[in-house]
């Protein structure tokens, strides 16, 4: 049987260790279809619709910045921050995402609607802030923010609703959304630090029910500042 060359086989070797590589770690942007992408310094991008439809599990940060509209079907987790931004697409979709284990801001961007539709836990803080043409923010499964959660200044959105959020574990900022027609938070009972929502009194069953949680608690409504509740 004859003998394979050494040199060859080493060139073999080497080329199969590059590929694999490849398809697990990724680069900054990973244009192939892979499941899981690492990202390096600058975290990953999808700057085309076209980027992760494969992908399941992105490690670092993740930055959407194309202006066609996003869909990710698959990814179900980002172990790191999800960063919307200026030059942002009209509409992001992610149906199978449950986590993210560091932030999610969506900050001055050209987002319309923003849907997220699985996701269970933001680590740290949620914000939604200065985006001048958000008219619908999609996030019914959102259980807990790690830190603080920010929606205002959305001149457009057209209500917040987030029906099984129960622990913000920093400050809860929600005001300043003028084209706001329903706020609701009915299972929300603890916020960890203080709390400041327009278009809400202070006998309203939401700032009882956290008052009762953490008495301590700091609370600011559109009437003023609730003090301490009985």
């Amino acid at each position: 049987m004859p003998r394979l060359d050494i040199a060859i086989l080493a060139s073999l070797i080497i080329a199969s260790s590059s590929a694999c590589s490849r398809s697990s770690s990724g680069p900054e942007h990973d244009a192939e279809c892979s499941t899981y992408v690492r990202g390096g310094r600058r975290g990953v991008r999808v700057d085309s619709s076209s980027d992760l439809q494969c992908t399941e599990v992105v490690e670092g940060n993740l930055s959407i910045i194309t202006k066609e509209k996003v869909s990710l079907p698959k990814l179900r987790e980002i172990r790191g921050s999800l960063i919307i931004g200026r030059g942002s697409p009209p509409s992001v979709s992610l149906p199978a995402l449950t986590t993210i284990t560091e932030g999610l801001s969506v900050y001055q961007s050209a987002l319309a609607s923003f849907d997220a539709g699985k996701l269970r836990n933001v680590g740290t803080d949620l914000g939604v802030e200065r985006n001048e043409h958000l008219t619908d923010l999609n996030l019914p499964s959102l259980e807990t923010t790690g830190l603080w959660l920010s929606v205002r200044s959305n001149p457009k959105l057209r209500q917040f609703k987030l029906p099984k959020l129960r622990v913000v574990g920093g400050r809860f900022q929600v005001f300043d959304n003028p084209s706001a027609e329903t706020y609701s938070f009915p299972e929300l009972y603890l916020v960890k630090m203080p709390f400041t929502m327009d278009a809400i009194q202070c006998d309203d069953p939401l700032i009882t029910r956290l008052a009762e949680a953490n008495p301590s608690l700091d609370i600011t409504v559109s009437g003023g500042n609730c003090g301490s509740m009985p």
